[in-house]
């Protein structure tokens, strides 16, 4: 029995090649890592020709590979054998790197135990492009990372079977695939994935996005500290260094917990770039390498911040009220130092949120309920606080003078202009070199060309909408 709408539906269609394979995507997530400048070394306990059939599978090496020079091959069933082989290999690619090519070098784990430690090995695994090493063991696996990190590398080891556990804890980043192989990889590592192809999202991605959150976090927590601290220290050039502190007990608790602490939280949604053009754009990832966000320059950038803020947060409020308004009395008794102190510690609250801002390249709903609700807070909290007058009965007062929010203002706009002037400058640098992502965008492209084409040479046609669906998922 047929269904009569299926004969007037599946009429002339033509059977296309399936979509892609696991081994393309991962052809395709090996490229673009390649792309960041990386080193891959691939370690299995298959025999030599799986190995070089599943890494040419895999893009790690050419196809034409196996016939050209730049397939270099260690061997030796002796020590002498393989060192003499291992110097060997090393002046040739040393010609190789000379002029400019792509070096591949392979090694069995039976040449391996005897070459593993010496220095030429680690030398020549730097120069190459890709480091296949076969039929190793479990324990060799681990003694490959940790020559790796003996010469100052950053290593991560991804796995997806027990034997890959000792391997992945000696890396300084672990990634487990959960799959056939069980679960004691995953179990074992850092980070969890489903699939290989998933490795894409998680460095260049996520990895990218993670390093630029933390390195702000890390240097602004840094930064607001030092900033209430040189307040003090700027008040203590008036006070004969007495000792005695320009803010109040609750204002130094509430500083770092809830008026700067709680408005940080949400960074963790922070994103630079949104995450299409940061997968198209592979290059990206060099600016985490290089380490351009944390550096000792950049530490200091934010220092010599916080000394210009800080200056102007105390001077700009004691030249206001000394030129043009007279201290708040409660009860015939001055509270000048107090009334200072408040409008300084607001300017602070201010400077924080705006460097919060300026430094922030999402602000989500979330963002903007915290750090505005923070300022809220602040408010109420220390006027309903002004009713205990031993802690801050000169709040009240403050708060009428309209050169207490002149101070504020002032402050801010003076701390802020000159950082976003600096920060325009240097965005308009950035903008200069966008380019090279519009040129590293094309090269993905063609490797979707290419991808297709070798599809349609195995499988035949493959219609466009394939294609467009396929360079989605790259």
């Amino acid at each position: 029995f047929t269904d009569p709408s299926c004969c007037t539906l599946e009429i002339n269609l033509d059977m296309n090649s399936p979509l892609s394979t696991p081994t393309e995507f991962t052809s395709i997530t090996v490229r673009q890592i390649v792309n960041t400048d990386g080193i891959f070394w691939m370690l299995t306990g298959d025999k030599y020709s799986t190995a070089v059939e599943i890494a040419t599978s895999c893009n790690l090496i050419s196809s034409l590979s196996n016939e050209a020079d730049n397939l270099l091959h260690i061997s030796g069933r002796s020590e002498n054998e393989a060192v003499s082989s291992l110097l060997e290999m090393n002046e040739n690619a040393l010609h190789l790197s000379d002029a400019g090519r792509e070096i591949f070098v392979i090694i069995e784990g039976l040449t391996l135990q005897y070459v593993v430690n010496h220095p030429i090995f680690a030398d020549i695994g730097m120069l190459a492009h890709t480091v296949i090493c076969c039929r190793v063991t479990p324990q060799q696996k681990a003694q490959v990372v940790a020559v790796i990190k003996n010469r100052g590398k950053r290593t991560l080891a991804i796995g997806d079977g027990g034997n890959d556990v000792s391997m992945i804890y000696e890396a300084h980043v672990g990634v487990g695939i959960a799959g056939r192989e069980g679960l004691q990889a995953s179990r074992s590592a850092d980070y969890s994935i489903g699939k290989f192809y998933f490795l894409k999202r998680l460095i260049l991605l996520h990895g990218r996005w993670s390093y630029i959150r933390t390195s702000f976090i890390a240097q602004y927590c840094f930064y607001k500290s030092l900033l209430i601290c040189l307040i003090q220290l700027l008040f203590a050039f008036h006070n004969g260094f007495s000792g005695s502190s320009f803010f109040n007990t609750f204002c130094l608790t509430a500083y770092n917990i809830v008026f700067t602490g709680v408005p940080i939280l949400f960074h963790i949604l922070d994103r630079d770039s949104p995450a299409e053009t940061i997968l198209n754009s592979p290059s990206m990832y060099l600016e985490t390498q290089s380490g351009s966000r944390f550096s000792a320059w950049t530490y200091v950038g934010w220092v010599l911040r916080a000394f210009f803020q800080a200056a102007m947060a105390f001077y700009i409020p004691l030249w206001t009220f000394s030129n043009f308004s007279t201290f708040p009395s409660v009860g015939g008794e001055s509270l000048g130092g107090e009334a200072l102190s408040m409008v300084s510690y607001t300017s602070l609250i201010f400077i924080n949120t705006w460097t919060i801002i300026t430094e922030s390249s999402t602000l989500t709903f979330l963002n903007h309920l915290v750090l505005w609700g923070t300022i809220s807070v602040y408010f109420i909290l220390f006027m309903f606080l002004s009713l205990i007058r031993t802690l801050l009965g000169v709040w009240g007062q403050l708060t009428m003078d309209p050169n207490f929010w002149l101070s504020v203002g002032l402050t801010t706009v003076v701390t802020a202009v000159p950082i976003s002037v600096i920060k325009l400058w240097n965005s308009s640098l950035f903008d200069r070199e966008s380019g090279l992502h519009k040129s590293n965008y094309s090269a993905i492209r063609d490797s979707c060309d290419d991808l297709m084409s070798m599809r349609t040479s195995k499988y035949g046609s493959i219609n466009r909408g394939h294609a467009r669906y396929l360079e989605d998922k790259i």
